[in-house]
């Protein structure tokens, strides 16, 4: 079931919630969707994929849609010549094609919300990242005015939109 019940508090979940963060293209589409800035991505999921990314801004990083994190299931891609291999090589999953940044902050947010619809956030955590893995996560992050109440609301706006 896609739902589960902890035996001692009630925390029930729907996959509906946490879906698009499981799903790399899922995620990118609905923060695309809300005008949220993300790396040029596009998704690799036929052989028609691959021959159109040939307009796709490298170097690259393919990574595997699901079950992948940490540079697990990332493959560098320096150009489109070598997309077919690295898709191939990482056995022609769903993926997404996501053009190589420089990441200054990666930010993170957990959200709470109870039976009658109130929700509580902890504060915004930044992760630090060495070598493309997750290395320590800091609590609160620095961010600019108003920064914990909008990531607050996209996160508030995101559980509201889940069927549960």
């Amino acid at each position: 079931s896609s739902r589960r019940r902890h035996t001692r508090f009630k925390c029930d979940w729907s996959s509906d919630v946490c879906s698009s963060d499981l799903d790399r293209i899922a995620e990118r589409s609905f923060l695309s969707e809300l005008g949220v800035p993300v790396a040029p991505w596009r998704a690799i999921v036929t052989d028609v994929d691959v021959e159109a990314a040939v307009g796709a801004d490298f170097p690259a990083l393919l990574k595997t849609a699901r079950l992948s994190h940490d540079a697990t299931g990332h493959v560098p891609v320096v150009n489109h010549a070598a997309l077919a291999d690295a898709w191939d090589s990482l056995g022609r999953v769903p993926c997404v094609l996501e053009r190589r940044l420089r990441v200054f902050k990666e930010l993170s947010i957990i959200i709470a919300r109870s039976p009658d619809g109130v929700t509580a956030c902890y504060p915004v955590a930044q992760n630090l990242h060495i070598k493309g893995i997750l290395d320590s996560t800091y609590a609160p992050a620095s961010l600019p005015a108003g920064g914990q109440q909008g990531a607050e609301d996209l996160a508030a706006y995101k559980i509201g939109r889940a069927h549960v």
